[in-house]
C-alpha cells in the first residue's frame, strides 16, 4: 500500500512495547488478587520464571528508551551476529534504525499518546482474557479473576520467547499448568484452554489467509493493468 517497510517495523515494535507494558500491569493486578491463596509448587516455579522475564524486559526497555546510543550499539552487535546467517544485513543501517526506534519509543511511551495506546492495549488483553473465562464458564468452572489473569499474563510472557509461531504449545501448557496449580480440575483446564485457543489462534487463520490471497491477486491484477497501459517501445530496424 506504499508504506515503507521501516515505518511498518517501527510501528510494530512500538505496539509490542505498549502491549508488553499492559501485559505486565495485568500480571501485577492478577498477582495481587491471588495474594494469600494456596498455590502449588509448580505455579510458583512458573510465576518466578515469568517475573524474571518481566524484569529483564523492563530493564531492556528502560535502557534502550533512555539511551538511544546504547540501542544503536546493541542493534549493530545483533546485526553483526545475524550477518553470519544472512549476509545482506547491514550493521550500520541496523544501528541507525535502532537509534531512531529508541528515540521514537521515548516519545511514544510518554504523555497522552502512551495513555491512549496503553488503554487500547489493555482493552484488547481484557477482552481476550474474558473469552478464556467464558470457555471455563461453559464448562461450569470459574477460576476467578486473579488466577486467570496470572495464568494468561504468564502464558503470553512465555510466548514472547520465539520458540514456536504464535506461542503454539507454550501458551497451552502454561495456561493449563497455572490454572491447575490454582485448583482447577486438570480435565476442565485442558478442555477450556483448547477451546479458547481454537477461538484465539486457529479461527482467525482462514479469514486472514483469504484476505492475504485477495490482496496478492488484486496487486497482481493492478500490475498487469499498468503494464497494458504503458505505450509500446519502438525498436529500430
Amino acid at each position: 500500500e506504499g508504506i515503507q517497510a521501516a515505518t511498518t517495523g517501527e510501528a510494530i515494535a512500538l505496539t509490542s512495547l505498549t502491549s508488553t507494558a499492559a501485559l505486565i500491569a495485568l500480571f501485577a493486578t492478577g498477582f495481587a488478587a491471588t495474594a494469600g491463596r494456596h498455590v502449588s509448587h509448580q505455579y510458583l516455579v512458573i510465576a518466578g520464571i515469568a517475573l524474571f522475564l518481566v524484569v529483564i524486559v523492563l530493564a531492556a526497555v528502560l535502557a534502550v528508551g533512555a539511551h538511544p546510543a546504547a540501542a544503536g550499539r546493541a542493534g549493530r552487535w545483533a546485526a553483526s551476529v545475524a550477518k553470519h546467517v544472512r549476509p545482506s544485513i547491514d550493521p550500520d543501517r541496523t544501528a541507525e534504525t535502532s537509534r531512531r526506534l529508541a528515540s521514537l519509543a521515548r516519545s511514544a511511551l510518554t504523555g497522552r499518546a502512551f495513555l491512549a495506546s496503553f488503554g487500547f492495549a489493555a482493552g484488547d488483553l481484557l477482552f481476550d482474557l474474558l473469552s478464556l473465562d467464558l470457555v471455563f464458564l461453559a464448562l461450569r468452572y470459574q477460576p476467578g479473576f486473579g488466577p486467570l489473569a496470572v495464568a494468561y499474563a504468564v502464558a503470553n510472557i512465555a510466548s514472547a520467547i520465539p520458540v514456536t509461531p504464535g506461542g503454539l504449545g507454550v501458551i497451552e501448557v502454561t495456561l493449563v499448568a497455572i490454572t491447575v496449580g490454582f485448583g482447577a480440575p486438570r480435565a476442565t483446564a485442558v478442555l477450556a484452554v483448547l477451546g479458547y485457543r481454537i477461538v484465539n489462534y486457529w479461527l482467525p487463520l482462514p479469514p486472514g489467509a483469504i484476505a492475504y490471497l485477495r490482496l496478492r491477486l488484486r496487486s497482481g491484477a493492478d500490475g498487469k493493468r499498468k503494464d497494458k497501459g504503458k505505450p509500446a517501445t519502438a525498436h529500430p530496424g
